[in-house]
């Protein structure tokens, strides 16, 4: 099969309506395998708090993702909220999440 490892889309302004878009297409269906998808990497996106509410939620579905990375955006406190809620207690321990630059 052919399978996305790593997506890395920086500097493309995404913003909040295209996180959205992108968090649905890779939250995987009900009773549905996770996507094999391990690296994420959106800096520089001109995200806020909104998207980062959406690709949050993908902490609770998505199982296989190693590293998401939102370096430059501006997702604010609201946003940093959001993946602290969505933090699970099952995470890789190499899980990493990299958030420099946001706004709080």
């Amino acid at each position: 099969t052919n399978s996305i490892k790593r997506l890395i889309l920086e500097n493309n302004h995404i913003h909040d309506e295209g996180a959205k878009h992108l968090a649905k297409a890779l939250t995987p269906e009900r009773g549905k395998s996770d996507p094999v998808l391990e690296v994420l990497s959106l800096r520089n996106n001109s995200i806020g708090s909104k998207g980062a509410a959406e690709l949050a939620a993908l902490f609770s579905s998505n199982r296989t993702l190693k590293r998401m990375d939102l370096f430059w955006n501006n997702i604010g406190n609201e946003g940093l909220a959001a993946f602290c809620d969505n933090l699970r207690g099952d995470f890789p321990k190499d899980f990493v999440l990299d958030l420099r630059y946001n706004g709080f």
